[in-house]
């Protein structure tokens, strides 16, 4: 899976789960103008990372980047210390390569909101269970992993069908508040229970909580 690049590299750099994400968002939208054949996803994974990290404010440095990334994929020969040297110079040329070739595809507009924090709002909001809130923010999880929803339906929509999701997974209903709304009218008023229903939504479920 091409994630798994972004995963090794980001466990290596430290980065937050809030990088992560956006990291991921940008592979996806990248490879949906570009073939894996043609760009490898271990340059775009990489530049990625880098680039959710400024983008996240949570900066690194490019010779740590360089240094990291090559561990990463050489993990059976010496580290790159050597700044001077010329498969350093290479790697640095190449992360900036694709950097530079990433920001181009994603047209410079590098701010990426996610399904997660409307997660949250709504678990707040409906005063549910810690088990049921955990479980719906794992298949906001999911559904960057398994899924193509961050480029298919706005986040509040992906929230609604990740506790929905949860709610069948645990056998939970949420009723209706005292204004007698539905629990997803209040992150995305114009979802409806079909469009919850819908037959993407199971893609969430290929691995379940644990």
């Amino acid at each position: 899976m091409a994630f798994k690049n972004v995963f090794c590299a980001s466990i290596v750099f430290c980065s937050n789960q809030l990088c992560i994400n956006s990291a991921i968002v940008y592979m996806h939208r990248f490879y949906m103008m570009h073939s894996f054949k043609a760009v490898h996803r271990q340059n775009i994974a990489t530049a990625s990372l880098f680039l959710a990290a400024k983008v996240e404010e949570q900066p690194r440095k490019l010779e740590y980047v360089a240094k990291i990334s090559y561990s990463t994929l050489n993990r059976d020969v010496p580290a790159l210390n050597d700044t001077t040297s010329e498969p350093y110079t290479k790697l640095v040329e190449e992360i900036t390569y694709h950097e530079l070739l990433l920001l181009q595809t994603l047209g410079f507009e590098v701010a990426v909101e996610h399904p997660h924090p409307h997660v949250v709002k709504c678990m707040n909001l409906v005063k549910t269970s810690r088990d049921l809130s955990q479980t719906a923010y794992f298949m906001a999880h999911n559904s960057l992993l398994l899924t193509t929803f961050c480029l298919e339906h706005p986040p509040a929509l992906v929230a609604c069908v990740c506790i929905h999701l949860a709610c069948q997974w645990k056998q939970v209903e949420i009723p209706q508040s005292k204004d007698n709304m539905n629990w997803w009218e209040y992150i995305c008023p114009s979802t409806t229970l079909e469009e919850l229903n819908g037959n993407d939504a199971p893609k969430v479920w290929t691995v379940g909580p644990c």
